[in-house]
């Protein structure tokens, strides 16, 4: 007859529970071998964990997804059309018209890197506490920047 505190051990892994100081987390592995055992002091210091069951194994998702529903999937995102923000433009005006502009966008894009350039300069260079102070140069600078950038807002 089993005592009140026996376990079923057909269904138990052991698993090694390793100091904090010890090995790392890749090194651990199972232990087997431990039939008949309690958990108690005869396990020196191993964790006991229940096997997986067949069932719990055959409730798992497949690995890999279905290639066809895949193959699928990836016509109709390809087939959708992409966002693009000149598709909520008017379709009238000057201002949309410069806008959809190539020209326009790689000359915005070489704005922002001046300006980026250019706060560099002028965090270096700029001592004065207030605009009205600074340099004259420094005034020209801001003036454009800020300028440029609204015009852009507007169009």
């Amino acid at each position: 007859r089993e005592s009140p505190g026996a376990r079923d051990t057909s269904r138990v892994v052991v698993v090694h529970a390793w100091p904090p100081s010890g090995p790392p987390a890749s090194t651990m592995h199972a232990w087997s071998g431990c039939e008949g055992k309690q958990d108690n002091d005869e396990t020196h210091g191993h964790s006991v964990v229940p096997a997986p069951t067949f069932e719990s194994i055959q409730r798992r998702k497949p690995l890999f997804a279905n290639a066809a529903d895949l193959k699928e999937r990836i016509r109709e995102e390809i087939k959708t059309k992409g966002y693009d923000v000149k598709d909520l433009y008017k379709e009238q005006g000057i201002a949309q018209r410069i806008a959809r502009s190539d020209w326009f966008e790689y000359v915005t894009l070489g704005v922002i890197s001046a300006n980026a350039v250019w706060i560099a300069i002028e965090t270096d260079s700029n001592d004065a506490d207030t605009l009205l102070d600074a340099h004259p140069g420094i005034v020209v600078g801001e003036n454009f920047f800020c300028g440029y950038f609204f015009w852009e807002w507007t169009c």
